[in-house]
């Protein structure tokens, strides 16, 4: 599967591309779902060398916009004096997403400063827009 597949799935929404895991919260980052995919594997570029561990944890939430609902997808660990460049990275059991949904990170153990930006691998299922409750077709 190409990467320009892969993009189709979801679409980044974001205030600043990089996040802070010198703080904890959901900051920067989530994904709106548009096509029926799987995540099974979840990243952090570190883009500033981590000065203390930082655990950010990926969630699916039901409705873009709101916790409510949301399920805990991984856990990623990046660990101290993690250097900028380098890639954690966590593989697991797929997990479906529907449009409508939404994948966000969340730094939940905060660093005393570090910069990450972060990824997910996707597979793409095949659908019909018809067969997707959260999809309406326009007049």
């Amino acid at each position: 599967m190409s990467y320009d597949m892969e993009r189709l799935a979801v679409e980044k929404v974001v205030a600043a591309d990089i996040d802070d895991l010198g703080s904890t919260g959901v900051h920067t980052t989530s994904w709106m779902v548009t096509q029926a995919c799987s995540v099974r594997r979840v990243l952090a570029l570190v883009t500033t060398v981590l000065d203390g561990a930082a655990v950010v944890e990926f969630k699916r939430r039901p409705t873009f916009g709101s916790a409510s609902g949301e399920v805990l997808v991984a856990s990623l660990t990046v660990p101290t004096l993690t250097a900028a460049g380098k890639t954690v990275y966590k593989d697991f059991k797929s997990v479906n997403l529907l449009p409508g949904e939404e994948l966000i990170a969340e730094v939940t153990s905060a660093a005393t400063s570090g910069n990450a930006l972060y990824g997910a691998k996707l597979e793409l299922h095949e659908e019909a827009a018809v067969e997707v409750a959260n999809m309406i077709k326009s007049v």
